[in-house]
């Protein structure tokens, strides 16, 4: 019975040993760590309209949008969420969380699930930060977080804006906005939501100019992040077009990229693989469409 006793407290003691040594590796790649239990929703790039005006989102626009991300909340419940960027198709300030449409979603979030929302910000609504999402229970993780699944893998959550290295012009662009946060939050709302629209078109019409191979996210840009990282998977947003493919060049490992929400599931490199939700399961993620129910 003593040497079962012993035995028993070196393996939690290595067990919690592990964990905090997983924690600290992710801290010092600036990433912080959370679980992911099973049951767990994945989506990304929602682009709600949270300032009352036309939205680029697949499911609508203003209030109406917002209702309707409200409903399927409820009709969703998880033991967490968590949001790979672009929830706002513009967040111009914490202003913005006064307006009915905004209000509408983060309320919804913090009463549907209560302190177990994880929100890793687009290149759309970097401007929330943890500040604004603490009154709602929403955990902001500006950089990207490593996921623990019940399995004890990690997996790497980012928008994935970040591995289109490609377009340089976009990525510069990325990096003068971020250098400027500071004044665009003293900023008037109105003068902010001007210049969100005006970067808005910017954005789409170079899109449409550049070649697709230049905006496309490079799987050499997420595997050199997941080796950082120590993950074996990444889940990220960004792109629109659900699809999954292996992320290591041996072909081990997985790389999620969730379609939009509202868009249903997608192309992937296994047919019907792709999903604009993903849901955590025992031993990995299962893809879903728009609604799981």
């Amino acid at each position: 019975c003593g040497r079962r006793s012993a035995t028993l407290r070196s393996k939690c003691q290595s067990a919690g040993a592990g964990a905090e040594a997983e924690v600290a590796v992710g801290r010092a790649r600036g990433l912080a760590v959370i679980d992911l239990p099973a049951g767990t929703l994945l989506i990304a790039d929602l682009h709600l309209d949270g300032v009352g005006g036309q939205g680029a989102g697949d499911a609508g626009s203003g209030e109406a949008n917002s209702l309707y991300f409200r409903s399927w909340l409820a009709a969703n419940p998880a033991p967490s969420l968590v949001i790979l960027g672009d929830l706002f198709d513009a967040w111009i300030g914490v202003g913005q969380a006064r307006l009915p449409a905004a209000r509408i979603v983060l309320e919804a979030l913090r009463d549907v699930f209560p302190g177990a929302v994880h929100l890793v910000p687009g290149n759309r609504d970097f401007l929330f930060d943890g500040e604004m999402g603490q009154p709602f229970g929403i955990a902001v993780h500006r950089d990207g977080a490593l996921g623990r699944l019940p399995d004890g893998g990690r997996v790497l959550l980012v928008h994935g804006d970040e591995f289109c290295t490609e377009d340089r012009p976009y990525q510069r662009l990325k990096r003068v906005l971020r250098s400027l946060e500071w004044l665009l939050r003293l900023m008037p709302m109105a003068l902010c939501l001007g210049l969100a629209r005006r970067l808005r078109r910017r954005s789409t019409l170079a899109v449409v100019a550049k070649p697709a191979a230049r905006t496309a996210m490079q799987p050499a840009a997420c595997r050199g992040a997941a080796r950082a990282a120590g993950a074996r998977e990444v889940v990220c947003g960004h792109a629109h077009l659900a699809a999954v493919q292996p992320l290591g060049e041996a072909g081990e490992g997985r790389w999620w990229v969730l379609g939009a929400f509202g868009s249903g599931a997608g192309s992937g490199a296994d047919t019907g693989a792709g999903a604009a939700c993903l849901r955590v399961t025992e031993s990995g993620f299962e893809p879903l469409a728009r609604n799981p129910r």
